[in-house]
């Protein structure tokens, strides 16, 4: 498993990962607070982000391996339906707000922190890298991007 978050519902949603980073290998799952486990999404590589709107009626969802944001529509029946491609660092509406630049080949992923959660956080990876290439690859990076985040949903279990 690789990354995971809560859904309105309470329920956890995560997304596997092939060791190999078989490409279309991995699924998405829904574990519900009774303890029921379902398979929403199948054909992602690398899970790496999932947040729901704020009214909660669409899931966005990064696949690194894609290099894109997804959008599903959801609600508490059907769960994650619908996919299709969204954008990137973009509004609810699809206009580009702004770009985080790094030094860095291979970003990861993203989370806001600190006590007003204004602040967000880069993690980054050095796989497949040769010592001497990419010399920050696998630092965490913070910035103030002039939004914030919203605190994170609980699992209702």
């Amino acid at each position: 498993m690789n990354e995971g978050g809560c859904a309105p519902d309470g329920s956890f949603y995560c997304g596997s990962m092939a060791y190999a980073q078989t490409p279309g290998a991995a699924s998405i799952y829904r574990l519900f607070p009774d303890g029921r486990v379902v398979t929403e999404a199948t054909g992602v590589t690398i899970s790496n982000g999932l947040d729901f709107s704020d009214d909660g009626s669409r899931a966005y969802y990064n696949d690194s391996a894609s290099g894109r944001i997804d959008v599903f529509d959801w609600d508490v029946e059907r769960g994650l339906h619908s996919r299709r491609p969204f954008v990137r660092r973009y509004s609810a509406d699809g206009a580009l707000e702004g770009v985080v630049k790094l030094p860095v080949k291979q970003v990861t992923a993203c989370t806001f922190g600190g006590d007003d959660l204004g602040t967000l956080f880069i993690t980054t990876s050095r796989e497949n890298l040769q010592p001497d290439d990419d010399p920050l690859a696998g630092s965490v990076f913070a910035c103030t991007p002039g939004v914030t985040g919203r605190p994170v949903r609980s699992f209702g279990g």
